[in-house]
């Protein structure tokens, strides 16, 4: 039991944090160039995705933290806990709750995992973010979320971006567009695989500072194409992430 409260502790001192900040930086460049470069492109967007997992944190004393919690669990408006214990094992711990927005189709989902480590627990987080449509202008609902990113997350921690569109019309061919995609981005080729209806791009943005090293190698910029029938008639679905792509493409 201890160390369910404690877990619940950790989870709402999150949520409460997303209220009790000032002003959060914007982290949301790498987000919105992908979207220009595909309207330019007329690649009409279906999804995109924002997946930031956090450093791991350590809690050691649940008494320090008893009489906070009902303050606590009072801020974390808007948040579903959706957390079924009867799945849990051993003393290893997973809580996590969701946001629907209500007047966007954005949906958050917060996941707080746990697991014993000597004397103490250790937490990491995962914050991950969904939509269809993107507007560079952002309403409310994406500027709360880019500020919840921030937020929850000022120091240490890894986020992942992926949009994923479509073209309608069959292209010639698929490598060219890659290519000019990469060249748009004013990335630098690093590897690629191609195939006769499926293209991916790995490639390196040196204005972006977030990578993964590929045999020696930084990438920070993935472009995929892959011809489909469930678009028009042949026509290709594309799917660009940094610093890899997160999601089936």
């Amino acid at each position: 039991m201890r160390s369910k409260l404690v877990l619940l502790v950790l989870f709402f001192a999150l949520l409460t944090s997303l209220y009790s900040f000032g002003e959060a930086k914007q982290t949301s460049s790498e987000l919105e160039q992908i979207v220009a470069i595909m309207d330019e492109h007329e690649i009409e967007m279906s999804s995109w995705q924002l997946y930031t997992r956090g450093v791991t944190a350590t809690v050691t004393d649940f008494d320090d933290y008893k009489q906070q919690l009902e303050r606590l669990t009072s801020k974390a408006e808007g948040f579903d806990l959706q957390t079924d214990m009867r799945t849990q094992k051993d003393e290893h711990w997973k809580v996590t709750a969701v946001y629907e927005h209500e007047h966007t189709d954005i949906k958050e989902k917060l996941t707080v995992l746990a697991y014993p480590q000597r004397d103490e627990y250790a937490a990491y987080v995962i914050h991950e973010v969904t939509g269809s449509s993107w507007d560079n202008q952002r309403d409310d609902d994406e500027i709360d979320v880019l500020n919840r990113v921030d937020r929850l997350f000022p120091t240490e921690s890894e986020t992942f971006v992926t949009v994923r569109g479509a073209m309608a019309e069959p292209q010639a061919n698929l490598a060219d567009d890659a290519h000019a995609l990469i060249e748009r981005f004013q990335a630098e080729n690093v590897e690629e695989l191609i195939e006769e209806t499926f293209v991916s791009v790995s490639a390196y943005h040196n204005e972006w500072e977030a990578f993964i090293d590929s045999r020696g190698n930084k990438i920070n910029l993935q472009v995929a194409l892959r011809q489909s029938s469930d678009v028009g008639d042949g026509g290709t679905i594309v799917t660009i992430g940094t610093p890899i792509i997160t999601t089936e493409y």
